[in-house]
């Protein structure tokens, strides 16, 4: 038997990077495939290039919608599939020629639910590839990938910028079936937590999981504007949000206490995205010390660090979050200036 699989891509003006995302799913080994391409009210011509590629080849199915944001392209394509197997893609993105093709085959061939592969970072002037579950194929329980996306656990809580590599929609392929009631929540109620809420359910459903290093998911990072991290007011609102839905997901599936203490290490690490957000605002530094001084007053975020165990963390990350317990606002708001700094530096 020869699966079936449906390529979900959502569109919005990418009328640059489309062409090459499209030859790559052509170039495709494997042939047995449908491609959905949703274009979400483009306004740069690249719905027009989804017409293009759609009468080129009668496997590619467009569909064009006022826009309404990633999650809304994403449910809309989700009506369309057909396939017994589903992966989604971002139209700015690419992926080798043998992704389909080997993936088919570990799910086939392992017998699993859902098949993940690492994805390469893709720079202007360099590639890193991103082997967020180690650089050996292999099997790998449920719980070591459902207890991720709630959060870290262990040493993993001292590698922070690791702990949403698995949340992304992409670099994955899995039964159709396990999508059926779920959707993608919208940005304005989740923030950029889409992709995390939406597999979160959706690994819960599933049993078992197979991870491959042989292929790759090519993550454009070349697009500097697009990607340039910018002040966002309702951060805080939308990140309480997100951690009500896992909350509500440990309750529904009944899930251990470890869960628990993975969403609560999520939730004080997260307290570093509130104050990068700050960092990254265009106020004053006096006024940026204000929102910071703000943000620890703030019960939501006292009770983050109420009851904190520091037992996991190496001496630099107890440090910082002794400063954040101790409400020391204008310190951390220098570590955090000189860490995002550097993080440019170094990309």
């Amino acid at each position: 038997m020869s699966y079936k699989v449906s390529i979900v891509i959502p569109v919005y003006n990418v009328k640059q990077y489309l062409p090459r995302c499209m030859e790559s799913v052509l170039a495709q080994t494997y042939t047995n495939y449908e491609v959905i391409l949703v274009d979400d009210g483009s306004t740069d011509g690249s719905g027009e290039i989804c017409d293009q590629f759609a009468r080129l080849d009668s496997r590619i199915q467009v569909h064009h919608k006022p826009n309404g944001g990633l999650s809304s392209a994403r449910n809309h394509g989700l009506h369309y599939v057909t396939g017994e197997l589903l992966m989604f893609i971002d139209s700015d993105d690419w992926i080798d020629s043998d992704c389909v093709s080997l993936c088919v085959k570990e799910i086939r061939g392992q017998c699993v639910d859902c098949v993940l592969f690492p994805y390469t970072r893709e720079f202007k002037d360099k590639s890193k590839v991103n082997f967020m579950l180690g650089n050996v194929s292999r099997r790998v329980c449920k719980d070591e990938v459902c207890k991720r996306l709630f959060g870290p656990l262990g040493s993993m809580v001292n590698r922070p910028h690791l702990m949403d590599d698995l949340n992304m929609a992409w670099a994955k392929m899995y039964y159709t079936k396990f999508t059926d009631g779920l959707q993608f929540l919208p940005k304005s109620f989740i923030g950029p937590a889409e992709d995390l809420a939406f597999n979160a359910e959706l690994f819960l459903q599933m049993q078992s999981f197979s991870y491959i290093v042989s292929t790759s998911y090519h993550y454009n990072k070349m697009n500097e504007q697009a990607i340039t991290a910018t002040y966002d007011k309702n951060i805080l609102p939308t990140q309480q949000n997100v951690y009500l839905h896992l909350s509500r997901l440990i309750q529904k599936y009944r899930l251990d206490d470890t869960y628990s203490l993975a969403l609560s290490n999520r939730k004080l690490l997260g307290f570093f995205v509130l104050g990068l957000n700050i960092v990254r605002s265009s106020y004053s530094f006096r006024q940026k010390n204000i929102h910071m001084k703000a943000l620890f007053l703030s019960t939501e975020i006292q009770q983050r660090f109420s009851n904190v165990k520091l037992d996991e963390f190496n001496i630099i990350w107890k440090v910082v979050l002794k400063l954040c317990r101790y409400k020391q606002s204008f310190i951390v708001l220098v570590i955090f200036l000189c860490a995002d700094r550097l993080k440019a530096y170094l990309k």
